[in-house]
């Protein structure tokens, strides 16, 4: 549940590999890493040092980032556009709307119709649009599916 930078040392005994090609080998092996931020470094020469400062700082920055509910909605109603929704015969899943309920690190509740018809991969991609909108990098976050009851339901209660 916390923020995350990969700092690479001693990049100045390197000499055989460019950064480019070691971040793309390293990314297609350790997938989970793609969307935490690399700085390449140097103790000796000095070289990106200050960067990593930076680089930390903006990851804190997304680990409290607070995201208004009219801004989630107007981005899951783009998202809600391109994605595929997952489906179980003749039910189909359907995302009403969400809010954010917590930061460090954020999580946002979604109210759905029926969170039995989720499916890992639809959760995933979800994440991933969200935090490429919404410039999230380094962080975690947390989603929490939740049935919203129909108009019917509170009738009978």
């Amino acid at each position: 549940g916390t923020g995350c930078v990969l700092v690479i040392n001693k990049w100045d005994q390197v000499v055989t590999v460019r950064m480019e090609h070691y971040l793309k080998v390293l990314r297609s092996r350790f997938h989970h890493l793609n969307e935490i931020p690399v700085v390449f470094t140097s103790g000796l020469t000095g070289r990106n040092v200050l960067q990593v400062l930076d680089t930390v700082c903006e990851v804190y920055d997304c680990y409290r980032k607070i995201i208004s509910t009219p801004q989630l909605n107007q981005w899951l109603q783009k998202f809600i556009k391109i994605a595929r929704m997952p489906s179980k015969g003749a039910k189909n899943f359907k995302l009403f709307y969400g809010t954010q309920v917590g930061a460090e690190p954020p999580v946002f509740t979604w109210f759905v119709n029926n969170k039995d018809l989720l499916e890992t991969s639809f959760m995933r991609n979800m994440e991933r649009q969200l935090k490429e909108y919404f410039k999230i990098q380094g962080v975690p976050i947390r989603f929490r599916f939740q049935n919203r009851r129909s108009e019917t339901e509170g009738a009978r209660k």
